[in-house]
């Protein structure tokens, strides 16, 4: 299984938890996809393949939801970092 595929199942898991520990949860699996992939270029790739994941498995359900919008929000943050 590839870094990026871990990632998203790790937080398609998580929007399905309402522990505290979440969002914590959900940036220690970002940082654990960015340290997989030192070259920058691959680093980014693989966080759109992420972020494209999660809006896909999305579909159909609550876009607005805090979950949701905390994930697309996190993700595209770090991802003006990196690029």
């Amino acid at each position: 299984m590839t870094p990026a595929t871990r990632c998203s199942r790790t937080i398609e898991h998580l929007s399905a938890l309402t522990t505290s520990d979440v969002a914590h949860r959900v940036v220690q699996a970002l940082d654990e996809l960015e340290d997989a992939y030192p070259d920058r270029s691959d680093r980014v790739i693989a966080m759109e393949d992420v972020l494209q994941t999660f809006v896909r498995s999305r579909a159909g359900k609550e876009r607005k939801a805090p979950f949701a919008r905390f994930v697309y929000v996190t993700i595209n943050r770090r991802l003006s970092v990196v690029r």
